[in-house]
């Protein structure tokens, strides 16, 4: 009886909530324990009889004799009942250590990695795993433990992407009396009860002292859940309208787009800057943090794994370490010079007065692009801002440091190493763009000029004067 009421149950749900349809490849992560080797009985079994059914087991080189019993428990079932099969081993111990992470967490992001990656090569539809109701529940309570926001109430989505979850309408009893009666044998994992976890400690503890206070906790959570989840679609889907209206065209965001937004929806609208920019691991105080440099229009909050974002000029920017441009620093040995640097083509060449006259669009008297290259002391180098570097910009009276120049220019903080600068033994001779230095400033008597081009024209200019 209960063998048709839950087989009942997850197809009535599968279609609810619209996990697949007959016909689709299934990836199922299967560990050996219940849960899995539940959803797997049910997926090989399944009512329509069409699916394609792909089991995954990942080996995380952890509990060593008793990995190895799981791994061959869920090989040989799906050898005795024709389920193609994969095995992964990983040695989580050390991705944790260089992620890091906890072994937990490092075992949950390499096993979906897998997971995405053989989805991928056997152009499958979903990943299945047996995600089920107690451990919604578990999740819920281990949120509120941690100071979550509505978002975290949720619980465990249904769908997420690729990823289904069959049996989160299922109990675990549910699911162990399903096995029972299907003769499905599964294993138990010994650290299922290591208080250790606090998973586990929720899970022995915690849900039984609140079943005693209430007999009706699940059912209560449940409803919790339903409602978190129906105001979270509803702020996330004013987050995801705000957040396409801040992206400017060179990739950045605007800080007035931010503002203009109540903070239940800003907060979703870092949350979609992080992902979208590939920041998957942050806390509520990296979100605190952004905030208060979004509030001061400045700073960079560097967040886990190599990202930050930097607030500056009215824009932010979010970055990976290995994605930010290189620092350049060459050698002027020979002109013409090509430097290729941030996705433009440089050209340092020399001139003279009757080359310069056939520029197009060139007026002699701003030489933002150009100086007097027989005032030049000695040799020349190419590079980036360093720090102390100061400039006398011509047509100036007095000099100022590069960093003040950077701030009367409005160039955002994370756009300054992308601004390069010619320099000779004395210092700063150009800032191609900008001005040159008074001491190499073009007069009526120049013969020679020193010109930077970029993609073929005279260098762009940082800022409409």
């Amino acid at each position: 009886m209960i063998t048709h009421s839950l087989t009942e149950k997850v197809y009535a749900f599968t279609l609810k909530s619209g996990l697949f349809s007959a016909g689709s490849t299934v990836i199922a992560g299967v560990s050996g324990g219940p849960d899995s080797m539940a959803l797997l009985h049910m997926l090989h079994t399944w009512r329509d009889g069409d699916l394609r059914v792909v089991a995954v087991h990942v080996h995380h080189g952890l509990r060593g004799e008793e990995a190895d019993r799981d791994e061959a428990h869920v090989r040989a079932y799906c050898a005795e009942n024709g389920i193609d099969y994969v095995c992964e081993r990983v040695n989580v111990r050390a991705l944790a250590d260089e992620m890091g992470v906890g072994e937990e967490e490092a075992g949950r992001r390499v096993r979906y990695e897998i997971f995405e990656r053989i989805r991928v090569a056997e152009n499958a539809d979903v990943i299945a795993t047996a995600h089920n109701a107690d451990d919604a529940t578990e999740t819920v309570l281990m949120h509120v433990l941690r100071g979550c926001g509505v978002g975290g109430l949720c619980g465990i989505p249904a769908k997420r992407g690729h990823i289904v979850r069959p049996l989160l309408d299922c109990t675990r009893a549910e699911i162990e009396a399903y096995c029972a009666d299907n003769g499905v044998a599964y294993v138990v994992d010994s650290t299922n009860a290591d208080p250790i976890y606090t998973r586990n400690r929720v899970r022995h503890q915690l849900l039984p002292l609140l079943r005693e206070m209430n007999p009706s906790v699940d059912a209560a959570l449940s409803r919790l859940r339903e409602s978190a989840a129906r105001d979270e679609a509803y702020f996330a889907k004013l987050a995801e309208c705000a957040y396409e209206a801040a992206v400017e065209q060179d990739g950045s965001y605007s800080r007035e787009a931010f503002l203009r937004q109540d903070t239940p929806v800003r907060v979703r609208m870092w949350k979609l800057l992080l992902r979208k920019n590939g920041c998957e691991s942050y806390t509520e105080r990296h979100i605190e943090a952004l905030e208060a440099a979004l509030i001061a229009n400045r700073g960079t909050v560097y967040m886990p794994d190599g990202y930050s974002v930097c607030v500056s000029a009215g824009r932010l920017k979010c970055f990976c370490e290995q994605q930010r441009t290189e620092i350049l620093c060459v050698a002027v040995d020979s002109l013409p010079m090509h430097i290729f640097f941030d996705g433009h083509e440089n050209v340092l060449q020399r001139m003279t007065c009757e080359e310069m006259a056939c520029l197009q669009n060139v007026h002699i008297k701003f030489f933002k692009y150009a100086l007097d290259c027989d005032r030049i002391q000695g040799s020349l180098t190419v590079r980036c801002r360093r720090d102390g570097d100061r400039f006398h910009p011509a047509g100036r009276k007095v000099g100022k440091s590069l960093k003040a120049l950077f701030q009367e220019l409005r160039i955002p903080q994370y756009d300054r190493d992308k601004v390069l600068l010619l320099c000779d033994e004395a210092g700063i001779v150009l800032m191609p763009g900008v001005a040159c230095d008074s001491r190499v400033c073009p007069s009526d008597s120049t013969k020679h000029f020193l010109v930077w081009l970029t993609d073929g024209k005279p260098s762009y200019t940082l800022r409409s004067e």
